[in-house]
């Protein structure tokens, strides 16, 4: 099941063309320990996007960050201005996995595949527009 939800995504997303004229590329990877696609936008290869699927949700993720590329002592300040900017952000929200921070956004797995193209693409801005208004707190 969570194959066949990915290799869907896949192809509602793969050689298909964002609204500012780059493309996207993705491939399945099943050697983990949980199958994923990594959506890569061509100009922006440095921050992929991850799929995962269950029966019910589609998880897309993309890290922005390693906490320990916050300045000494910027910590909390990072984390309230995440939290000041989570309603703002279209489609997304923000997270922290271990030490990693990153911008995530759900879908089930019912969507259309227009609006995994638009979810993936609109994660894929606000990784950039997150990056900008962090670029002050990382070393």
């Amino acid at each position: 099941m969570m194959l066949e939800i990915l290799q869907r995504v896949h192809n509602a997303v793969n050689k298909k063309m964002t609204l500012d004229g780059t493309y996207l590329s993705s491939k399945i990877d099943v050697t983990g320990e949980t199958p994923m696609l990594m959506v890569i936008r061509e100009d922006r290869d440095e921050f992929p996007v991850l799929v995962t699927a269950s029966a019910d949700q589609i998880l897309c993720n993309a890290v922005l960050f390693d906490e320990k590329q916050i300045k000494q002592g910027c910590q909390a300040e990072v984390n309230e201005v995440m939290l000041q900017l989570n309603m703002a952000m279209p489609l997304s929200s923000f997270a922290k996995t271990g030490t990693y921070y990153s911008v995530f956004g759900a879908l089930a797995t019912g969507s259309m595949d227009k609006n995994i193209l638009l979810e993936i693409e609109t994660l894929s801005d606000n990784v950039i527009d997150a990056l900008e208004v962090m670029d002050t707190f990382l070393v």
